[in-house]
């Protein structure tokens, strides 16, 4: 049991949109934009000065959420053919009246006051009787996705969160805090606080206790321990892979593979991939279309961590033949779109890892 009363207030969530009646013009004619579509017209006029307006990946995908926002028969509108000059008129005049040193002062007096507020309401939780920073307390704000690297997804809109779309965590016996949650639960073992699934990515994004706190600190002591084990245990660990990768049963011939490689080639794992990442591939998500069989090798070619390409030749000699041998039939038949390790995620991998820990 990682607690046993735990009391918080819930997430802290960034202001709404302020309303502007800002306007845009798609082929000279004016058009009046609704609260949605102004907020999304707002953040691209914020990256005006910056290179990402006139990148054709960040242009369509922005259009994309954009147009749907506008009257139907802008549907297919082109970028070429819209007009955002009033909304970036709008905004030189705001930022100038910004760089007025009585209203910066006022305004970052203003940001500081309410930011300190927010903090000494969510920023902290009680554990076990102990008050605790919480690490990540505001939600994410509604904006336009960057991404790292050539980000397939870039200048996609990332809708706003709500109170409904958030799972809070805390004790039995207390009183949950005021809102419409999707759900309260009360999950001993887990030591995160809230969560919610970003509308964009589909990713689960967590709120924590601080690194600092008890609670992460003995977290992070667990992972550590096991990790010296794991560097004792490791002539163990490889003769049980290199023996698995000759078992009959085809689950655990795929996980042990999975393993060599990670052990061999330093490969990530490869489900557990960050949000702002583009479709980075690893051990477990190797396609068909990733491999290539030379004569005596394997040759691996996908997009790696942060859009770097990923490319190396794995040589097989007698003390590794089976590997060669198990990706070949782990890719027939297949599409090149297809997994070679079907039905095999980091969970699994963690459990045989386990299981080959224990000996």
């Amino acid at each position: 049991m990682a607690w046993q009363e735990l009391r918080h207030n819930g997430v802290a969530f960034p202001p709404p949109y302020e309303p502007r009646k800002l306007s845009i013009r798609i082929h000279g004619a004016v058009v009046q934009l609704s609260l949605e579509a102004e907020e999304l017209a707002y953040a691209w006029g914020k990256k005006r000065t910056t290179p990402y307006i006139q990148d054709p990946v960040f242009q369509t995908n922005f259009l994309s959420d954009f147009l749907k926002l506008l009257p139907t028969h802008f549907a297919n509108a082109k970028y070429s053919e819209i007009d955002f000059t009033p909304v970036y008129e709008y905004q030189a005049k705001e930022e100038l009246q910004k760089q007025n040193p009585d209203f910066k002062e006022k305004m970052a007096a203003q940001r500081k006051q309410l930011r300190l507020s927010l903090k000494e309401k969510y920023g902290f939780a009680e554990i076990d009787g102990v008050k605790t920073e919480v690490a990540n307390w505001m939600v994410e704000p509604p904006s336009l996705f960057m991404g790292r690297g050539s980000h397939p997804m870039r200048g996609r809109w990332k809708p706003r969160i709500h109170p409904e779309d958030v799972v809070l965590n805390l004790s039995e016996n207390v009183e949950a805090p005021k809102g419409n949650w999707k759900e309260i639960v009360h999950d001993h073992e887990a030591i995160w606080i809230a969560h919610w699934v970003d509308k964009l990515s589909n990713v689960r994004k967590y709120v924590w206790p601080s690194d600092i706190s008890d609670l992460r600190q003995e977290r992070d002591k667990l992972k550590y321990d096991a990790a010296r084990k794991l560097q004792r245990r490791l002539p163990d660990v490889r003769q049980f892979i290199d023996k698995n990768l000759l078992s009959p049963d085809l689950k655990i011939r795929k996980l042990a593979t999975v393993c060599y490689l990670i052990d061999n080639l330093a490969m990530r794992v490869g489900d557990e991939k960050e949000e702002d990442e583009a479709d980075t591939v690893g051990a477990s998500t190797l396609r068909v279309e990733h491999l290539k069989f030379p004569p005596n090798g394997v040759e691996f070619d996908f997009l790696g961590k942060d859009s770097v390409r990923w490319q190396k030749i794995l040589k097989v000699d007698r003390t590794n033949t089976p590997i060669r041998k198990n990706l070949q039939e782990f890719s027939q038949g297949k599409k090149p779109e297809d997994l070679v390790f079907d039905g095999i995620t980091s969970q699994h991998v963690n459990r045989f890892l386990n299981k080959a820990m224990r000996g």
